[in-house]
């Protein structure tokens, strides 16, 4: 019997499995031999400590750390041959990349032969069980080039340059010739950006920063908070939302798709994720408009061509732009940089609403083009902070001290939930934390809990964890800025 647990990731969704005590499988979806080792046995869904551990290891590994592989009990599954070059394969540095051929030659010093084919350690590679912790990724051709890896070469650039490999110019990317320029791919047919996922590009905002805003809503975060209400900006893929409880079975999108990824049963339209490619058709056709694809892929010059158009109400009202999501900083650097010193260069002025669960060398790649960070402090106790969110907050707080100390403008935000950090103990204790690392926001914001996006949940297939939390009332929510304001931090305001 095996179990298996999805994931969702920087990557987007995984597929954990386990004999019940070892990590066997992670698999990329969409991944070639997706699954093969689990084939012929029983197959359970379920929650499991050494899926909980695997989640903690990716979590920290996309934070910019470099967790050891030797942290998990790992199990590897396949012939002799295949096992010694995935041992090989977890030897590869981070940030670094070896060939097909290194791995061949090694492999034959080992079994005492003269040579061994280099395409039988690629097909021993290609089905790698333990994508990103067994590091297949960091295998490439002879001539530097990308082919060859089972969850797709996207997912592969995506990991090494998370990594931070450089590749050389002129490289081969799927076979195609190419320069590769970080994520930029310079062709024949002249320059083309990957575009990064966003849910919502929303104008006239005046909560997310000073003056009139917009605020672009980028999609893929690494925390889970159980009141989340931007349930779309969670993952990073772009996703179907479909208001089943709305649908009226007329069954126009299962003949309005062309890939056959939907069919009736029961009076009601049912999805193949694995077959749909999110071409949009089904909801093109769906006479009630229920179904809608959250996240757009936009390029820099894109998103910036949109945001200047809302430039007089920036320079009239002081305001600007915001990043937002999800969580940006956790997007592609290269892209977010880009972005942000175009904005500075024509004069618009840019926030950053972060979480601050990322590496901090990111933080000191932007800084320089940001004007104020909106940073969520959640919950001081690291204990109810990983209960409610996923994570502890060590990093975020660290995270926080330098980038005061590094000269940030912060406005720090908490949203405020009475039965999570809405009461006096948790108030106390951040402000005892700002004093000791005299930390000086310029604006502490005290943002009551709502639940206007509880809604969404059903449309992705998610589960609102949030219906037994309360906001505190209007008497409860002016106490605790009372606190702040009575400790030195005049500027506290309820509200954005």
């Amino acid at each position: 019997m095996y179990y298996i647990a999805p994931l969702d990731s920087p990557l987007g969704r995984l597929t954990l499995a386990s004999d019940g005590s070892s990590l066997i499988g992670l698999w990329i979806d969409g991944q070639k031999y997706d699954r093969d080792i689990l084939k012929g046995d029983e197959i359970i869904e379920k929650d499991l400590p050494i899926f909980s551990r695997t989640e903690s290891w990716l979590k920290r590994y996309f934070a910019g750390e470099r967790p050891e592989i030797s942290e998990l009990p790992v199990k590897m599954a396949g012939s002799g041959f295949r096992k010694e070059v995935w041992k090989i394969l977890c030897r590869i540095p981070y940030g670094e990349v070896t060939t097909y051929g290194e791995i061949a030659k090694e492999m034959a010093a080992g079994l005492g032969r003269e040579s061994m084919s280099a395409q039988a350690v690629g097909g021993a590679v290609s089905h790698n069980p333990i994508s990103i912790i067994i590091p297949c990724h960091r295998v490439v051709g002879a001539d530097g080039s990308l082919t060859g890896y089972a969850g797709g070469i996207d997912k592969k650039i995506m990991l090494l340059e998370h990594e931070g490999v450089s590749l050389p110019e002129g490289v081969k990317i799927g076979g195609k010739l190419g320069v590769y320029h970080g994520r930029y791919l310079e062709k024949s047919v002249g320059r083309l950006q990957r575009p990064v996922n966003i849910t919502n590009i929303q104008k006239f905002s005046v909560h997310d920063g000073d003056g009139i805003r917009t605020s672009v809503f980028f999609k893929g975060c690494p925390l889970r908070c159980e009141w989340c209400h931007n349930p779309e900006t969670q993952r990073y893929e772009r996703e179907m939302q479909f208001d089943s409880g709305k649908c009226i079975g007329c069954g126009a999108c299962v003949k309005a798709c062309p890939h056959a990824a939907l069919s009736m049963k029961d009076g009601r339209p049912v999805l193949d994720k694995k077959a749909c490619t999110l071409c949009g058709k089904c909801a093109d056709f769906c006479p009630v408009g229920l179904r809608e694809i959250a996240g757009r892929g936009y390029t820099v010059k894109e998103l910036v061509k949109e945001l200047m158009k809302d430039q007089m109400f920036y320079e009239d009202s002081g305001g600007g732009v915001t990043f937002s999501g999800g969580e940006v900083m956790t997007m592609d650097m290269d892209y977010v940089l880009e972005a942000a010193k175009e904005l500075k260069r024509q004069g618009v002025t840019l926030a950053v609403d972060t979480c601050g669960y990322v590496s901090y060398e990111r933080f000191q790649a932007l800084l320089p083009y940001v004007d104020t960070f909106l940073y969520d402090i959640k919950v001081m106790d690291p204990k109810l902070h990983k209960k409610y969110i996923g994570v502890d907050n060590k990093l975020i707080l660290e995270n926080l001290v330098r980038l005061f100390r590094d000269g940030a403008r912060i406005y720090i935000r908490i949203p405020t939930i009475r039965e999570v950090n809405g009461n006096e103990e948790n108030m106390k204790e951040t402000i005892a934390f700002l004093k000791e690392q005299d930390i000086h926001p310029a604006q502490i914001n005290l943002l009551p809990y709502h639940d206007t996006g509880s809604g969404k949940y059903s449309k992705l297939d998610m589960e609102y964890k949030g219906r037994n939390l309360h906001a505190p009332d209007r008497e409860e929510m002016e106490k605790l800025a009372q606190l702040f304001i009575d400790a030195g931090f005049a500027n506290t305001k309820i509200g954005g």
